[in-house]
């Protein structure tokens, strides 16, 4: 279905190009025959003004399908703003917290994995693979294109954080074992045990900073889609950190 909207978009895209050729050359030869009797000018005044009414109705389907897909990108790279702010906010208080656990699963890897996916679901949302502009240029057309990347971004932030929760199972289970053999961890396990710590401890650190190039890489997106003054998207963010800030109290 997807595909069929794409090709619908591109088919409207060609369709206008070819229009506006013909009504060009049937324009020209208006203009050669002058003689408005002639069956030829007839002709060419027939052929001008039928593809006109064609190519006005395709420009209006086609500009009407890319502002869905502007709006679309505008309302999902809010949440996706919203979302990420949580997501950098938990995993930082995760840092802090990691020392002080006993068992490192209990420090809730999983729900950031799960904030991470509802990410890549914002994206979708986009419908940026239905985008076909009229011209590869423009802020709106980089934009875009920088989403695309964007979107990898943000797959390979959910496989950090479920790497790192990997790694806090693997330590949680070895303390399991040794809890249930009822005796002291060997000095391997003991070293072991201090590996995985750190390198959980490590690796969530440079989540965190991912995670924040992140929120800068949407300021650089976000832009071209948001107005000017209160409408910018300088003034929309503050409005968002302060509803992602308000979330993060209720829970």
């Amino acid at each position: 279905m997807a595909l069929r909207r794409y090709r619908v978009m591109k088919a409207n895209k060609y369709t206008i190009i070819i229009c506006v050729v013909i009504d060009i050359i049937s324009l020209y030869l208006m203009l050669i025959i002058k003689d408005s009797s002639s069956k030829s000018f007839v002709v060419a005044v027939g052929i001008f003004t039928g593809i006109l009414v064609s190519l006005v109705s395709t420009m209006v389907i086609y500009f009407d399908k890319r502002a869905t897909i502007y709006q679309a990108v505008k309302t999902n790279i809010a949440d996706i703003y919203i979302n990420l702010t949580i997501i950098h906010s938990m995993t930082g208080n995760i840092l802090n917290q990691i020392q002080y656990f006993y068992n490192l699963k209990e420090l809730n890897y999983k729900m950031l994995i799960g904030l991470a996916e509802l990410n890549t679901s914002f994206v979708s949302g986009m419908q940026i693979g239905l985008y076909e502009p009229m011209f590869p240029i423009g802020k709106k057309y980089n934009a875009i294109n920088e989403m695309k990347d964007f979107e990898n971004d943000l797959f390979n932030l959910k496989l950090c954080i479920g790497k790192i929760q990997n790694v806090a199972l693997e330590h949680d289970l070895l303390l399991t074992m040794i809890s249930n053999s009822n005796r002291q961890p060997t000095t391997d396990e003991s070293n072991r045990l201090n590996e995985f710590r750190t390198l959980v401890l490590v690796q969530t650190a440079k989540v965190h900073e991912y995670q924040a190039s992140l929120l800068q890489k949407i300021d650089k997106i976000a832009g071209p889609f948001y107005g000017k003054g209160n409408k910018s998207w300088d003034n929309v963010k503050k409005q968002l950190f302060a509803k992602a800030d308000m979330i993060l109290k209720q829970n």
